[in-house]
């Protein structure tokens, strides 16, 4: 039987119309999935971004907002906080720090940046503050009080990591706990004796 010209080149045309519409189909699929998660971050009363890396340790992080954490402050180039739990963590040196840069030391002591700078310690990347014009003032001196929160689709993209096996709400004032002493030798030279609690005034809602 012969084959039509015509209508083999219209039958070859839509195939290619179809194959393209496929592929755009699934390139638009997998740069949906690849989008980066943010999170909000409050200090002082004053807003930032923070977008989370995509890893373990970021998606259990997330997974514990919304909360409030007291941060200490360290060298004059960061913020630091014990949650008193133990994050999925897989340190490496960065060589730099950079203004903004959120870190996991170890695998519960969650760093907040605000200065760059060169560094031989390891960490974890959470995520990084999106514009860190600003963040330096914010933080000031001293402790802060810093607030982290997502929305509904960044707290299910993070239960639906496994990284937690299950978050429970709580009433109630802020739960705190004893203090107790942890040695740690990130300050440089000789390992320094730090004060701090289990919870350090940690709030989840």
């Amino acid at each position: 039987m012969d084959c039509n010209p015509g209508a083999m080149r219209r039958v070859i045309s839509l195939l290619a119309a179809f194959g393209l519409v496929l592929v755009l189909a699934l390139l638009t699929t997998a740069a949906e999935a690849k989008q980066e998660a943010r999170v909000n971050l409050n200090i002082n009363g004053q807003q930032f971004a923070v977008t989370l890396a995509d890893n373990d340790t970021a998606r259990a992080f997330a997974a514990l907002m919304p909360m409030r954490l007291k941060m200490s402050d360290l060298h004059g180039n960061e913020k630091y906080h014990y949650l008193g739990t133990s994050l999925p963590s897989r340190p490496e040196n960065p060589g730099r720090i950079h203004a903004g840069d959120l870190m996991l030391f170890g695998d519960d002591c969650v760093v907040l940046f605000y200065k760059d700078f060169n560094t031989s310690y390891s960490y974890t990347r959470i995520g990084r503050v999106t514009n860190a014009a600003g963040l330096a003032a914010a933080v000031g001196r001293g402790a802060i009080t810093a607030e982290f929160g997502l929305g509904a689709t960044e707290r299910n993209d993070a239960l639906k990591g496994g990284a937690v096996r299950s978050i429970r709400k709580e009433s109630g004032p802020v739960r705190y706990s004893p203090p107790r002493i942890r040695i740690t030798s990130r300050l440089g030279g000789a390992p320094n004796m730090r004060l701090y609690s289990r919870a350090n005034w940690v709030a989840l809602a």
